[in-house]
């Protein structure tokens, strides 16, 4: 038996698309039924915890980024001025 695909919500009505007929089909649901759809607080609380660890990490490579880039330039400048003095 192949699963329907879940195209829209609306109320207490689901909206699925059959792959089979391709026709819209649509199912009647209870409060607890619905609710069942929706991802649990527990859900959110991992999803922002990895948001947040990821935010981290990525500022400190920012910063890192940063630091490498600002030697870089001076790098840069030192040998512009080498290039400048070879060329006279």
């Amino acid at each position: 038996m192949e699963a329907l695909k879940l195209t829209a919500k609306s109320s207490n009505n689901i909206t699925s698309l059959n792959p089979k007929t391709n026709k819209t089909e649509y199912t009647q649901l209870n409060e607890a039924e619905l609710l069942k759809l929706f991802p649990q607080s527990r859900y959110f609380q991992i999803h922002f915890q990895h948001l947040h660890d990821n935010a981290d990490e990525i500022k400190a490579e920012l910063a890192e980024c940063k630091q490498i880039s600002s030697q870089l330039n001076a790098k840069l400048d030192v040998l512009m001025q080498l290039f400048t003095q070879a060329r006279f």
